[in-house]
């Protein structure tokens, strides 16, 4: 019993993950390679629902970093 799970596109990786918005739930920013954007997966304080949100575009040819 893992939640709900999502098939997730081959364009799409993982660029960071971390507490995005400060309620101790670990958030997921994916990075769209096609259309050089970023989208982020924002966890309910429960962990097992997220919303989808996009954040921003970026310039082709940048790397994403975390720290």
């Amino acid at each position: 019993a893992y939640g709900n799970v999502r098939a997730v596109a081959s364009q799409y990786q993982i660029a960071s993950i971390g507490d995005l918005n400060g309620d101790g739930a670990a958030d997921i920013v994916w990075r769209d390679q096609a259309r050089t954007q970023l989208w982020a997966w924002i966890a309910q304080s429960a962990g097992s629902q997220y919303s989808i949100v996009y954040l921003r575009d970026y310039p082709p040819g940048w790397e994403i970093l975390s720290r």
